[in-house]
């Protein structure tokens, strides 16, 4: 996207589907209160998120391109 400083990150289809039926059943989970089950969602998601991210962080860096966030624990 040209009116964007930083590289995007394109998403197939079928993984954001993915990521919406993961959201969508870690909310259902938590509606009905099962804390277990959204915990297991909830890291299935972050691992997932984790993993386009660190990617990510590592194009940028191949390319010595800044990150467009801080990275503060």
């Amino acid at each position: 996207m040209s009116s964007r400083r930083f590289p995007g990150v394109v998403l197939q289809g079928d993984t954001l589907f993915t990521y919406f039926k993961l959201t969508s059943s870690l909310r259902q989970s938590l509606k009905d209160c099962n804390l277990e089950e959204a915990a297991d969602l909830a890291e299935q998601l972050e691992d997932s998120l984790r993993e386009i991210l660190e990617f990510y962080e590592y194009v940028l860096a191949k390319h010595s391109i800044r990150l467009p966030y801080f990275k503060g624990d």
